[in-house]
């Protein structure tokens, strides 16, 4: 286990400074998605969906257009429940992904 310094983005930064391209991360944060794709790391989130350089850049507009929307006080509509879909989605890609890097590695 690492502990981050308690200064804003510091787990981030570790995360990116330490992975590798044979590394696979999972997270929600955008931001650190696209810092990571940008260093060719494969990136995921617990829905399934594959963070790349071609859909990247339009996930974090979106994220920033909703986080405005947000700050100016109009709610948008909020991500749905987890269920069996998800569950299998993430797993179908769980297992995509894996399976690229270690061919990577071949």
């Amino acid at each position: 286990m690492t502990v981050a310094d308690a200064t804003p983005d510091a787990a981030d930064d570790y995360i990116v400074e330490h992975s590798a391209s044979v590394d696979l991360v999972i997270t929600r944060d955008i931001p650190l998605a696209k810092r990571l794709v940008d260093k060719g790391i494969a990136v995921i989130n617990d829905r399934g969906n594959v963070y790349t350089e071609r859909n990247i850049g339009e996930r974090l507009a979106t994220r920033n257009l909703m986080l405005e929307l947000y700050n100016n006080g109009i709610y948008p509509e909020r991500t749905g429940t987890f269920g069996k879909k998800e569950l299998q989605d993430f797993a179908n890609a769980l297992d995509r992904e894996i399976t690229r890097l270690l061919k990577k590695q071949e």
